[in-house]
């Protein structure tokens, strides 16, 4: 997708063998990870009924989590990212292709990047 020539971000539907990483990711910023650790075990990884479900996306480069998120079906996003680079962009952009309609960012902000893509989100 992006990033640079040599090692592009690719944008993944949430599965198993990332999984592990995947966790290893939010538990490492379990303080601002609580809403997706909750969603995950509550509703599962994929869109269902439930207003708080939706599909899981991983961001993914050199074979590595680098991000995840998810909006949900009421329509806030929540995310979670290494803090190394800002990936508001590509998550944006990528939640605006969901049929769902984008509301805006449910996260505690914590960072520079989270930041941005708030600010991504709200003036964008």
């Amino acid at each position: 997708m992006t990033g640079n020539n040599n090692h592009p971000i690719q944008i993944v539907s949430w599965n198993n063998t990332l999984e592990k990483q995947v966790l290893e990711l939010l538990y490492k910023y379990e303080e601002t990870s609580l809403l997706l650790l909750s969603n995950l075990k509550t509703y599962g990884s994929k869109l269902t009924s439930d207003t708080y479900s939706g599909n899981f996306k991983i961001l993914v480069k050199d074979k590595k989590v680098i991000a995840v998120f998810v909006l949900t079906k009421e329509g806030g996003l929540l995310a979670q990212t290494d803090r190394k680079h800002d990936y508001s962009e590509l998550i944006v952009n990528e939640c605006l292709k969901e049929s769902i309609i984008f509301k805006g960012v449910v996260a505690v902000l914590c960072d520079n990047y989270l930041c941005r893509l708030a600010t991504t989100t709200v003036a964008g």
